[in-house]
Parts: structure tokens; C-alpha cells; sequence
């Protein structure tokens, strides 16, 4: 949709060893003018930080040890920071102005992801993010998939509503744990 809408694709996303770099000995190598025009030289407020370092280690289903968390969420933090800018860039050279993310649910968060960095970035109202979120059998309520684990539209609410824009409901493919997969995996078990 988007080729036929006459948008160019970009990418989005940082090189590994930055991601790598920044994981291991923090923000800081980047430098204070590319921090300050990534708009990483302005810290999440407490919440906003703590619900990200939630929202990690629920992702990577609470098998990755806690004292790791701080550096991927600064790796969090610079994907979502350079998506913005590479969004940026490919509106600023599309003819009619407009650019489309695909990302995943974490990074098109309205409160802490891509769009937070677009706003510190001036984008303002023409954001709009939409959540795709797998439906479960017997769920009716689209609220009962807020705060509803790996299916969730969020993993927390924002002023008492997700924090995105709009939610699609898309068929589950499967009725897999991905949790349960990635602990047998590991020698974990349950």
C-alpha cells in the first residue's frame, strides 16, 4: 500500500554493533550533538522508564536476568529514537509529504516509542499509530486486551486508554505459548 501510495521504503533501524555500543557503556557514545538531535539527551520521565523496563522483560518472557534490562532499554530507546528520525527523513523526501512505520507494539507506543520521539521532533498531531492485536477465543471485550500479557494492546494503559491511536484485531494463527517454547528451549521448563 504504501509503494502504491507513492512512498519509498527506508530503513529504519541502527547497526548492530551501535546497538551493541550503546547496550554496553550507555548513550554516551554516541555523542551530545547526535544524542540531542536523536532527542536521546532527554530521559523518560520515572514511570514511563519503569513501565519500559517492564514491558522488556515481559516481552522476553522473564528470562532475561534483571541487571540486563537498564542496557536494553537504552537499545529500545535508540531504535525508537532512530526510527523517528528515519521516518522524518523518508516524509521529508516523499511527494506528498507522509511516511509509514511498521513496527512492532513497543516501538509505536504513543507515551515512550517512535511517536514520542516524533513529537520532541515537532511532528505533533499527524501521528497515528495502530496496534495489531492477536484475538483469543472467547474474548469478546476489546478492554479485556488491555494489560492482557503477551496479546495485550499494552502492557500498560496511558490516561486510562492503550497507547495507541487504533487497534486492529487480526486472527491468532496459533494457540502456542511463545513463553512456554522459549523455556523449553533453554532447559527451562515451567
Amino acid at each position: 500500500a504504501a509503494l502504491q501510495g507513492g512512498l519509498s521504503l527506508h530503513p529504519g533501524d541502527v547497526e548492530r554493533e551501535l546497538q551493541q555500543a550503546v547496550g554496553q557503556e550507555g548513550l554516551e557514545v554516541l555523542g551530545s550533538q547526535e544524542r540531542e538531535r536523536l532527542h536521546l539527551d532527554r530521559e523518560l520521565d520515572g514511570p514511563l522508564r519503569e513501565a519500559l523496563a517492564d514491558e522488556l522483560m515481559v516481552a522476553h518472557c522473564d528470562l532475561v536476568p534483571e541487571h540486563a534490562i537498564p542496557a536494553m532499554a537504552r537499545v529500545q530507546r535508540l531504535r525508537d529514537a532512530s526510527m523517528a528520525h528515519g521516518l522524518r527523513s523518508a516524509a521529508g523526501e516523499s511527494p506528498t509529504g507522509e511516511a509509514v512505520l511498521v513496527a512492532g507494539r513497543g516501538h509505536i507506543r504513543n507515551d515512550r516509542g517512535v511517536p514520542w520521539y516524533l513529537r520532541e521532533g515537532g511532528a505533533g498531531e499527524r501521528v497515528v499509530t495502530v496496534a495489531f492485536v492477536q484475538v483469543r477465543d472467547g474474548v469478546q471485550d476489546p478492554w479485556a486486551y488491555v494489560n492482557a500479557g503477551e496479546n495485550a494492546a499494552s502492557s500498560d494503559e496511558v490516561e486510562g486508554r492503550p497507547p495507541f491511536d487504533l487497534v486492529w484485531f487480526t486472527p491468532r494463527p496459533h494457540d502456542r505459548d511463545r513463553c512456554e517454547e522459549l523455556r523449553e528451549r533453554f532447559g527451562g521448563g515451567s
